[in-house]
């Protein structure tokens, strides 16, 4: 997503940096021409807070740094970019990046505006490791609210991050992520490295993202394997690459399904696969606005997601743009899977909705929030 408000700012005419804190990753191939990456630095926690105490105006205000959070260790190179570079505006994401910022506008005392932007469901990220409610909400409670703009990804996102930070009236706003680009029909049309895919005879099912815990693609395999013998046309396919790729397709062999499912990894263009498939299905326990759903819907697929914390009831409009079910609950999403496949009605509703999150209109909103536009008189 970001990567796409650089790409589109580029291309309005701005100057654009992309920092990153490691130059590594299945996207550094599709950093978009036009951006100079700028690779921050890490030094020592000590070091960060050195920088605090001696370039802040107040650094008894900070007092609770001398537990040496994580994202100390890029507040120096963070820092020596705000004052070499004087950026007008820094939109960070993820929550090192984020506290990070706002710090490095704090000890170089810039004009620079702020604004940090919250992609997934705080409280839930902090539930899923405890430890973090002592070693990130509370740098995340004293520093959010110094930025210009606090973003979040969706409505419920925002509603739940309000529950834990004070922010003054007007900063904070919810804004939908950049999904649809200027290149989205021809990423669509492109061809597949799966046959059946083409073929008008196979029903398939598609699922895409990280093979994690999170994502609960074995909720989806057990669902499979319960409608599969009511429909023999059905295959599954799930792209992405994780942690759990071997615990799952060991799951595949026990359910015999091998011939029916197919775990085949990371895909630069999942687009593809999506205006090829029949049905999408996001599983997961955890979402902030599932970009991935969007996709699929924008692609014409009929859509299944769990009703999990975050943006995915949001954006489906609460079931009217495709199917919510239960999280880990394998006989229900089996009994959708199968009224899906049985009627496979057009989703014109939901492509509508999902072509016009586009990275023009995402970028206009994250640009107005700190620069209004001032009316003509």
């Amino acid at each position: 997503m970001m990567l796409r408000l650089a790409e589109h700012a580029a291309v309005a005419g701005h100057s654009v940096d992309l920092l990153i804190t490691r130059k590594e990753g299945d996207h550094l191939n599709n950093i978009p021409k036009g951006l100079n990456v700028v690779v921050l630095a890490k030094s020592s926690r000590v070091k960060g807070l050195i920088k605090v105490l001696t370039s802040c105006s107040n650094p008894l205000r900070f007092i609770s740094l001398l537990k040496l959070p994580r994202f100390l260790t890029v507040l120096q190179s963070t820092s020596h970019y705000y004052v070499k570079r004087k950026p007008d505006l820094v939109i960070s994401t993820l929550h090192t990046c984020n506290l990070a910022n706002i710090m490095a506008r704090e000890c170089t005392q810039s004009n620079t505006k702020v604004i940090v932007r919250e992609c997934i469901q705080l409280t839930s990220f902090i539930q899923s490791v405890p430890s973090r409610e002592k070693t990130l909400l509370p740098f995340i409670k004293l520093l959010y609210p110094l930025a210009d703009k606090v973003v979040s990804v969706a409505k419920q996102v925002e509603d739940d991050l309000l529950t834990h930070i004070n922010v003054a009236e007007g900063k904070s706003l919810f804004i939908y992520n950049p999904v649809i680009g200027p290149d989205f029909h021809k990423k669509a049309n492109m061809p597949v490295g799966v046959k059946w895919l083409n073929d008008k005879d196979t029903y398939v099912i598609l699922g895409a993202g990280r093979l994690s815990k999170q994502k609960d693609f074995s909720t989806l395999i057990e669902a499979f394997s319960i409608v599969k013998p009511k429909s023999p046309n059905m295959k599954l396919l799930i792209i992405g690459e994780g942690e759990q790729r071997v615990s799952l397709q060991k799951q595949v062999d026990k359910l015999n399904l091998t011939d029916s499912v197919t775990l085949f990894g990371f895909v630069d263009n999942p687009l593809s696969y999506m205006s090829k498939a029949d049905l999408f299905v996001l599983p997961s326990l955890l979402e902030g606005a599932p970009n991935v759903l969007v996709e699929a819907m924008a692609s014409g697929c009929q859509v299944i997601s769990t009703d999990s914390p975050g943006g995915a009831s949001e954006l489906l409009k609460n079931g009217e743009y495709g199917n919510l079910v239960p999280m880990q609950d394998p006989s229900i999403l089996a009994k959708n899977i199968f009224r899906v496949y049985k009627t496979n009605n057009p989703n014109r509703k939901g492509q509508k909705f999902a072509l016009g999150l586009t990275m023009e209109s995402s970028l206009n909103q994250y640009v107005r929030s700190c620069f209004p536009v001032k009316s003509q008189t």
